[in-house]
């Protein structure tokens, strides 16, 4: 086999002929629902592992470029720091006009996509107009307060910045239509615009405008370098929305055809009452809890910035610390809330337990791999930054590691909560415990500054205020959220075991083989290849090659996988894209370690029980089909 044929063959589907694996594809009984149109656990994991390969040269990419990024785009810390602070400031402004429709979009599609497709039209269009006059609105109301009020106070030095930033609220529907292909679960497509947006085109606005912004504040002194690249990058931001918007139309419209509509359908003027009046009422229900927050972030910035100094520049170096440990987070929501809310909203209550189970499990699979593998690749990683004099602005993020790292490891539980009130509609519920999130989140936050002055505690003071400055008041609401899921919307059986345990423990060949070779072997191979070079190599070999085949074979062996997962993993590998040579060698070397389970008898000791839920499926699959039936007599009888 030559090597265009090798290559071809990586993209090929996947041949499984076990009757264990195949006993549960259901793509025999409704042939018209395959691929992404299939309902099940397995689009949300290929949606995940579709964007894994072009998450991984984004970040590659960004490791190797990162001094000349850093150097040219942002040679100070504050730059960042400043278009956070902007755009935080007016933040109350943007949930308040958001209040009527905002949260919901991508929920109510989910749902009426499986019953009524004409429905869920009517409901984007409301949104899209919605947005059209209240982002109008917006950007007058808050430009009359930038003008008569903001030049006089704390912030007039980002006057300019605030202005550019608002004026993205205008058309306030540019996202509109990558949110419906989301809602609509074409989860390939979504990650592809995505990519297209934050790693291309984003990349490159970025650099045109930053430096435009750069050169423009050289040339005049009265703006100056830092507040001129902030301004650059908010232009630049507008204009990649605008591009993205027009790409995202075309393919919506390639979606929607064979359903018998198009694009003019989806902004056209036809709504029901009954729309505006379910979209008001949850959207305002669900802005509740934004606005309080906007309205309290608004108070707690003011105080950082008064009591914190460098405030911009700490809040740079713990966001960019921030995006490296958010690698561990690659594998993100498994769009729980779009699960539940087609199986819940649907009266599948035992599916919409059964996904939150199988969201936790594998969410953790993904989050102990990539997060010890933060840790496994800490040492390089602090070498690359302290060996490079272009970071020196940029070495005290090291500092943030740790911390942001444990926090992070610990966001799945706390999202559950965000998935599972919003998926099921319970909004009135969940909008009470985040207000009284709110509230006691700006009594600790005055405590930390005007009672224990831990302002004043030197670099750990900082840490914890930057880094870790919610985190009380979001446990404690968690903790109560959890609470009244269990009494009143649906049992969470969180299987510790194969969560939690067993992917830990299949970590730690991946911890010793990286901290031996850091401590033997990297200084040679840095003197022979440079540091950048010996960084990039190890991390490739050591964590992402040698770390995730021991670890994979590792879960297999412990009883990880049961024949269910392993179905999952087999159907979304089929829909991984780009990613599908890497997922299926992975397959393969998942395979060879259930064979050592089996042998041990372990092989599905930890499962998490399916069958109830895989009736389900099919329950919901009888619905979609007689609503498509439904919607072609109704397109046949109007023609």
């Amino acid at each position: 086999m030559g090597i265009r044929d090798q290559v071809k063959g990586a993209f090929d589907d996947l041949k499984e002929d076990n009757p264990e694996i195949k006993q549960y594809d259901l793509e025999t009984d409704y042939p018209e629902y395959k691929g992404w149109k299939m309902i099940g656990f397995h689009r949300a994991v290929g949606e995940e592992m579709w964007q894994f390969t072009l998450e991984i040269v984004s970040a590659l990419l960004a490791i190797a470029f990162v001094g000349f990024i850093t150097a040219w785009l942002y040679p100070y810390p504050e730059i960042q720091g400043y278009t956070s602070i902007a755009g935080s400031v007016f933040i109350f402004f943007d949930r308040i006009f958001d209040a009527g429709v905002a949260y919901g979009i991508s929920r109510f599609i989910a749902e009426y996509r499986v019953k009524n497709i004409s429905k869920m039209l009517e409901y984007v269009r409301f949104y899209i107009w919605y947005q059209l006059f209240s982002g109008m609105l917006q950007v007058t109301v808050v430009s009359i307060v930038i003008f008569r009020i903001s030049v006089n106070q704390q912030f007039a030095y980002l006057t300019w910045l605030l202005l550019f930033n608002v004026s993205k609220q205008y058309p306030g529907m540019l996202g509109v239509f990558h949110s419906i292909i989301g809602g609509l679960q074409h989860y390939n497509k979504t990650n592809l615009l995505r990519f297209i947006q934050n790693d291309v085109f984003q990349q490159i606005t970025n650099i045109a405008f930053i430096l435009l912004g750069r050169w423009y504040g050289v040339t005049h002194p009265e703006m100056g370098i830092i507040l001129g690249m902030a301004i650059g990058g908010a232009v630049g931001g507008y204009i990649d929305n605008v591009f993205i918007s027009v790409i995202a139309a075309k393919v919506l419209n390639d979606i929607l055809k064979p359903m018998g509509y198009d694009i003019g359908d989806v902004v056209g003027t036809k709504v029901g009452n009954d729309v505006i009046k379910t979209s008001l009422s949850y959207g305002i229900q669900t802005s509740l809890f934004p606005i309080l927050d906007a309205f309290t972030a608004t108070i707690i910035i003011r105080w950082y910035s008064a009591e914190v100094s460098a405030f911009a520049s700490w809040l740079s170096l713990c966001g960019l610390m921030s995006g490296i440990v958010g690698v561990a987070g690659t594998f993100g929501s498994f769009s729980l809330t779009t699960a539940i809310a087609e199986s819940y909203s649907n009266g599948k209550k035992e599916l919409a337990e059964w996904y939150v189970s199988m969201n936790v499990k594998w969410r953790y699979f993904f989050f102990m791999l990539l997060g010890m593998g933060l840790v496994a690749a800490f040492p390089f990683l602090k070498t690359f930054i302290l060996s490079d004099p272009r970071l020196q602005y940029y070495s005290e993020a090291l500092i943030f590691f740790i911390p942001l790292l444990i926090v992070r490891m610990l966001d799945p539980f706390k999202q559950l909560v965000d998935y599972i009130y919003n998926g099921a509609n319970f909004i009135i519920q969940f909008t009470m415990l985040r207000l009284f999130e709110e509230v006691i989140e700006v009594f600790f936050v005055w405590l930390w500054f005007f009672v224990f002055n831990i302002q004043d505690m030197g670099v750990g003071g900082i840490v914890f205020l930057v880094g870790l400055k919610t985190r009380v008041s979001v446990l404690i609401k968690t903790l109560l959220a959890y609470a009244y899921i269990k009494i009143k919307i649906m049992k969470v059986k969180i299987y510790w075991v194969s969560s939690i345990a067993i992917p830990f423990i299949s970590t730690l060949p991946m911890l010793f083989i990286s901290y031996l070779f850091y401590y033997t072997g990297f200084e040679p191979l840095a003197g022979l290849v440079g540091v950048q070079i010996a960084v990039i190599m190890s991390v490739l070999i050591l964590v992402l090659f040698l770390g995730a085949v021991f670890y994979i074979i590792l879960t297999g062996r412990l009883g990880w996988w049961s024949d269910y997962d392993l179905f999952i993993f087999y159907k979304a590998t089929a829909l991984s894209g780009p990613s599908k040579p890497i997922f299926k060698f992975l397959y393969k070397i998942v395979k060879k370690g259930i064979k050592i389970g089996k042998k041990k008898e372990i092989h599905g000791k930890f499962s998490i029980p399916s069958k109830k839920a895989q009736q389900q499926i099919k329950e919901l699959l009888d619905m979609k089909r007689a609503a498509d039936a439904k919607s072609r007599k109704n397109i046949d009888k109007n023609n």
